[in-house]
């Protein structure tokens, strides 16, 4: 199992960067309106001081997720609850975006998905 789980991490880890990278892109894309007059300076630096909570949030939970021991986790519903449960906390404790624990859950999602229907297993494509 535990091989299984460091799949999972693998794969969240990718997950999550690229949720990172859509973020940057919508803020670039908010950048360009607001550069071209179609949202006010208020709009975009809203917009862009969540988006950059959001990114840290996401970057920092990447480092959580990279630290995670699997040996100690018996299968994935453990683990997946495990992140979720840790993201809760975060989100509550230190006021982070509470949409970075959809963004996870639905990351999580995913990823189970993806293991289940067989693709993501060892040896195939």
């Amino acid at each position: 199992m535990p091989e299984n789980l460091r799949h999972f991490i693998r794969l969240l880890i990718a997950e999550l960067q690229d949720l990172s990278e859509d973020l940057t892109l919508i803020d670039d894309v908010l950048r360009q309106r607001f550069e071209a007059g179609e949202i006010t300076a208020y709009v975009y630096r809203e917009n862009d001081a969540l988006l950059r909570r959001e990114r840290d949030s996401i970057t920092n939970m990447m480092k959580v997720v990279d630290g995670i021991d699997t040996s100690i986790y018996k299968d994935s519903a453990e683990l997946e609850a495990e992140l979720l449960r840790l993201e809760q906390h975060v989100v509550q404790s230190l006021g982070e975006p509470e949409a970075v624990v959809l963004f996870l859950k639905r990351k999580i999602d995913k990823i189970r998905s993806y293991l289940s229907s067989g693709e993501g297993t060892s040896g195939n494509p």
